[in-house]
C-alpha cells in the first residue's frame, strides 16, 4: 500500500523524497479512521504495498454505457478525478462540499491556532509541501484588521 508522504500525489511516477510518513497531529479520531480504512484495503480487499491508497473505480462497458464494477488498482493519473471523488463523497454524506485542497487549508489554519515553537512552526509548512514558511503564511493565514489589532494587544500584554 502506498503510504502518504508529505507533498506526494501517491502516483507510481513520483520518486519519494524520503520515507517520512508521520501524520499531522490532528487527533486520535483521524488516526483511527485512517487505520480502519487501511485495514479494510489490506485485509478484505487484499491491497498490497504497490497498490494506491486512494483507489479508482473500475468501470466496464454495459448495455447502457459504462457502469461501476468494483475497485481498480490503478493510480489516478491526474488530480481532477480524485478531487471530484472527494467532493462527491462529502456531498453524498450531506456535508458541505470539501476538496483535497481544503484539507491543506484546514491544516494551515489549525497550525495557526497552536502555540508552536519556532522550529515546530517551520516544520508544519514543510509537511504541507511548502519549502518556505511564508508560502503558508501568505496563502492560508488570513488576518483581518480586527485580528491584527487583537494580536498586537495580546503581544502588548506579554511585555
Amino acid at each position: 500500500m502506498a503510504e502518504i508522504v508529505p507533498g506526494s500525489t501517491g502516483g507510481p511516477h513520483e520518486e519519494r523524497q524520503d520515507d517520512d510518513t508521520t501524520f499531522f497531529p490532528v487527533g486520535e479520531g483521524f488516526i483511527a479512521a485512517r487505520t480502519s480504512y487501511v485495514d479494510l484495503l489490506k485485509g478484505e480487499l487484499l491491497f498490497g504495498p504497490d497498490d494506491p491508497l486512494f483507489f479508482r473505480q473500475k468501470r466496464i462497458r454495459g448495455e447502457r454505457g459504462f457502469t461501476a464494477d468494483g475497485l481498480s488498482r490503478e493510480f489516478y493519473e491526474r488530480a481532477n478525478p480524485l478531487n471530484f471523488a472527494v467532493q462527491n463523497a462529502f456531498e453524498n454524506a450531506q456535508l458541505p462540499r470539501f476538496t483535497p485542497h481544503s484539507f491543506r487549508h484546514m491544516l494551515a489554519e489549525f497550525d495557526s491556532e497552536l502555540e508552536l515553537s519556532p522550529k515546530q512552526f517551520k516544520a508544519w509548512p514543510m509537511y504541507l509541501g511548502h519549502e518556505h514558511v511564508m508560502t503558508t503564511v501568505y496563502s492560508y493565514l488570513q488576518i483581518t484588521e480586527s485580528d491584527k489589532r487583537d494580536h498586537i494587544m495580546e503581544l502588548n500584554a506579554l511585555i
